[in-house]
């Protein structure tokens, strides 16, 4: 185990050497991607108030202000931790809408929620009921589209976006499941373990 630890560092070790020996040239040339080019982040400066909201809010700090004053995005070695959390939080926050990040723009993106958003939310909570009762027919797959698009946006750690969603939009195949799960609980329960101590 150990010689295998040692043996990726020496090839970390290696690759961070070959790296830093690329010189100007070859970046220049593209043999290395810049991160304008890696996550097309821009910034369109005729509308930039140059306010840093979009550097004060980056998680992964890969955001700052340029040569020419404006917001620029510097490199990183990989995406999460140590680089660009892919958060677009950058384009979200920007209240002229001059960033653009992914290939995503500020006029097709939704607008923020209202301030009074608080106070709708706190209605949908407390008015909030569990429904018992459903209509025997399949879910429009518009609906169910929109929820997963939501659902994409759904915080989690580290942005790291390690969650997989299983939809069943048959109903059929819905009603075999339950009648599975009714008829064979022991599939779904876990069992109790026994245990048997010795007599003295």
């Amino acid at each position: 185990m150990e010689n295998t630890r040692r043996q990726n560092r020496g090839k970390i070790a290696e690759a961070k050497s070959l790296n830093s020996g690329l010189d100007d040239k070859q970046k220049e040339q593209g043999t290395i991607m810049g991160m304008e080019q890696k996550t097309h982040f821009s910034v369109d400066k005729s509308k930039c108030t140059r306010c840093g909201k979009c550097i004060n809010v980056c998680s992964g700090m890969v955001i700052e202000y340029g040569q020419d004053g404006y917001p620029s995005m510097k490199e990183f070695e990989r995406y999460g931790w140590r680089g660009c959390w892919r958060c677009e939080h950058c384009l979200a926050v920007c209240p002229v809408g001059a960033i653009s990040i992914f290939d995503k723009k500020p006029e097709n993106s939704l607008q923020p929620p209202p301030p009074e958003m608080g106070s709708y939310m706190e209605q949908l909570i407390v008015n909030r009921r569990s429904c018992r009762r459903y209509l025997d027919q399949d879910v429009d797959p518009k609906i169910i589209s929109r929820i997963l698009s939501a659902m994409a946006s759904a915080p989690t750690g580290g942005n790291s976006c390690g969650v997989e969603y299983t939809v069943i939009d048959d109903k059929e195949r819905v009603r075999q499941i339950w009648n599975i799960a009714y008829a064979v609980p022991h599939l779904f329960i876990a069992h109790e373990t026994l245990v048997l101590e010795r007599s003295s």
